[in-house]
């Protein structure tokens, strides 16, 4: 057996571990290997005898960064209906059913595999972030009878026991030797000045690990090294949302174009004092030590205020399995009781209500649990990695130049059920941050493109924050044939870039801005949805006679499909005073639609 996942933000990498942690204690080998997608060897495919895929949803039903290559080779069109007859498979998918595409990449690579020949021995499964108990409450409920299919196929020998109480696996790390920083520099070079002394060095082996992390060849070859120009609040300073247009600058030029997306490592904010009180209780290392250690996309020797500022997620939120680990190291029983309550099917809708819905990070668990110390040794296994995180850019080449990248970015923060204020940990450290502040820079290429020919229309959809790529859009292509459909709450409170498109109407570098304000008039929500409904026929003779395009861009959630839905009964209606019935007017619209997509003419950029 070999476990596979297609993942985004980790959830189903997790799953996929704990599933390959279960298969070894139902004698399926010592050790069941467990790989993303795109780090299998896809043709090996054809030699596999039973796989468990786990996938994960992102976008407007998308395939992950790290499933994306092994996807285009699944769907080619060459292969043999009977290529993997071999095969025997499970699905389970996670996603979040408050988006319109619910694990459709689960169901897509199910029967993609059935296509292929391969054979499903277990029902599939699917886990939602929306449901009551919550991704892993799903799991728990799915895996007893997927064993239960699995082993029906695979039978366990007479007087085997299976034994899925909690273990303590061996740290991946058995030794990370701990040099005083005012020895050793971060490049593992003797440096007497001590740990941030050699800031060349220490930028250098963060940029080394960026550029390890680059999913299979998505983001630009290397990172780059920005500082910050600009961090303006662009909603109003009493608004409940703040949304900010940062803007960057380097030193070199950016191998970027308009609906590029800016790919950034953000780092914990977090005091100090509290760091250091943290690392006193659990008899770690100080800050200012250098550490040498092997840990992926980590450099060989860093400090320890870097590990927990720089790689190490500490302000993320634990999934069960940490609490797995966290009662090895309890002191106090009943800490260690908790732990392991937590951390059990049993225990799953206490750990959802203390963890998941509160928004716990691991920093504030290891602070809450008094007697836990961790070995520097298993933590770095225990907490994962800082993710970066994906920026539509909002400038133009033409418009801005290559040494400099606009963002638009809105501030996570929300209030828990138990009244505690909790930032996102991007936000959070955007919110605080002032210009010249260093940070580090990928490109990746994003899906909207200009078309090649000036004279075809543009017709962009880019409700709130999903502005930000029309508005590159808009800025390198400065003509009247650029229609924008733009959505927010109040024409006075977070109508950002109002002005700017007033300037370009009246140079005549765009052609019409139209805008839905959602909660100026309490009688009547407008979104862009109703604007694109109320100009049909203007969008469907832009699509069909002047052969244009149409960008939607935005939350993934339900307005994608809202506007896909109101552009086919534009050219349902176009179709009907043609001639066509509107049974067959809407049958046809939908083939229209369908072969827009085909021809990159339609798209859609969402987000989770």
């Amino acid at each position: 057996m070999i476990v596979l996942y297609g993942s985004q933000t980790g959830s189903a990498e997790e799953v996929a571990e704990r599933i390959a942690r279960e298969a070894s204690r139902r004698n399926f080998g010592p050790e069941v290997p467990c790989k993303a997608l795109d780090a299998y060897k896809r043709e090996d495919l054809v030699a596999e005898k039973l796989v468990i895929f786990v996938v994960a949803t992102t976008g407007d039903g998308d395939p992950p960064d790290n499933m994306r290559q092994f996807w285009r080779f699944l769907l080619r069109k060459g292969l043999p209906s009977d290529v993997l007859a071999q095969l025997q498979f499970v699905v389970f998918g996670c996603g979040d059913s408050s988006y319109a595409k619910y694990n459709v990449m689960a169901r897509m690579l199910r029967n993609r595999l059935l296509q292929l020949g391969a054979k499903e021995i277990a029902d599939r499964g699917f886990a939602d972030d929306q449901s009551q108990h919550g991704l892993e409450g799903d799991l728990d409920a799915w895996l007893p009878l997927m064993w239960t299919q699995v082993l029906q196929h695979y039978p366990l020998p007479p007087d085997f026991v299976i034994d899925d109480a909690p273990r303590l696996f061996a740290p991946r790390n058995e030794k990370i030797r701990t040099v005083e920083a005012r020895t050793t520099s971060e490049n593992g070079r003797p440096d007497e000045k001590g740990d941030d002394a050699n800031v060349d060095a220490t930028w250098s082996a963060w940029a080394t690990s960026a550029a390890s992390r680059a999913p299979f060849g998505t983001y630009s070859a290397k990172p780059f090294e920005a500082s910050l120009v600009c961090n303006d609040r662009i909603t109003a300073a009493d608004w409940e949302q703040d949304v900010r247009h940062i803007e960057l600058a380097f030193e070199e030029e950016l191998p970027y174009e308009a609906g590029d997306i800016a790919v950034v490592y953000p780092e914990n904010e977090v005091d100090e004092v509290r760091l250091a009180r943290l690392l006193q209780k659990m008899d770690l290392p100080r800050l200012d030590t250098i550490l040498e250690l092997d840990v992926a996309h980590v450099p060989r020797h860093v400090s320890m205020r870097h590990l927990l500022r720089r790689y190490l997620d500490v302000l993320g939120t634990p999934r069960r399995r940490f609490f797995e680990a966290l009662m090895f190291f309890a002191g106090d029983e009943e800490e260690k009781e908790k732990c392991e309550e937590l951390s059990s099917r049993e225990g799953n809708d206490l750990f959802h209500a203390y963890c998941k819905k509160e928004r716990k990070s691991y920093l504030e668990v290891l602070e809450e649990f008094a007697s836990v110390k961790v070995p520097l040794e298993y933590l770095v296994d225990m907490i994962p990695l800082l993710q970066p995180r994906e920026y539509s850019i909002s400038s133009a080449p033409r418009a801005h130049g290559r040494k400099r990248l606009q963002l638009t970015v809105a501030m996570l923060a929300f209030v828990t059920p138990w009244g505690r204020n909790v930032q996102g940990v991007a936000s959070r450290w955007w919110a605080g941050m002032a210009p010249q502040h260093r940070l580090l820079c990928q490109i990746k290429k994003g899906t909207l493109r200009l078309p090649e020919a000036p004279e075809t229309p543009l017709i962009l959809v880019g409700p709130g924050t999903g502005v930000a790529p029309m508005r590159a859009l808009i800025h390198e292509r400065q003509q009247e044939n650029v229609h924008l459909y733009f959505g927010c709450r109040s024409k006075t409170k977070d109508d950002y870039y109002r002005d700017e498109w007033n300037a370009m109407l009246e140079a005549k570098k765009l052609g019409s801005v139209r805008t839905a304000y959602s909660r100026d008039d309490p009688r009547r929500k407008v979104y862009v949805q109703r604007l694109v409904r109320d100009d049909g026929a203007k969008i469907a003779d832009l699509l069909l006679q002047q052969e244009g395009v149409l960008y939607i861009s935005g939350s993934a959630k339900q307005m994608p499909t809202d506007v896909k839905e109101a552009v086919q009964d534009a050219i349902a209606a176009s179709l009907g005073q043609e001639g066509l019935d509107a049974d067959a007017a809407k049958v046809q619209a939908s083939r229209v639609v369908q072969v827009l997509q085909r021809k990159n003419r339609f798209k859609i950029e969402a987000w989770s």
